[in-house]
């Protein structure tokens, strides 16, 4: 349990940087609620999506080959980017059903979060069998 709390410590500190650069590009191009205020939008969603990917890459099969072998996080971590950088195309499919799922279940008041929670979950510690082995 003390390699998921590094990999979850690890994770924290890469979102802690995150919100800074947000904090510091709110900063830079001063957004003022303008929806014309295109340079802000595009920088906003260039550094979120490089986090988000980043993210991603990091934690796809990490968590649950924590939780399956006792492995360290940084092993499990650096064997979630292997598998990222080699099956790129797959994880770029999975990452968009993920997403796809996550924000229909918060359609109807974030009750569907109940159902595609434990359904993601599953999903992805089949996928992460699949993709590592045994």
């Amino acid at each position: 349990m003390e390699q998921l709390q590094l990999e979850v410590l690890e994770l924290e500190v890469i979102v802690c940087c995150w919100l800074e650069l947000v904090v510091q590009i709110c900063c830079w191009l001063e957004p003022e609620g303008d929806p014309e205020n295109l340079q802000f939008i595009v920088a906003y969603l260039l550094v979120g999506g490089f986090f988000a990917g980043l993210i991603f890459a990091i934690s796809v099969v990490s968590i649950p080959m924590i939780l399956d072998r006792p492995v360290d996080a940084i092993t499990a971590g650096l064997t979630s980017l292997r598998l990222v950088l080699t099956q790129p195309l797959v994880l770029l499919w999975w990452g968009a059903v993920i997403t796809a799922i996550v924000v229909v279940a918060m359609l109807p008041w974030f009750a569907g979060l109940l159902v595609a929670g434990p359904v993601v979950g599953h999903a992805s510690w089949h996928a992460y069998r699949a993709a590592v082995g045994d």
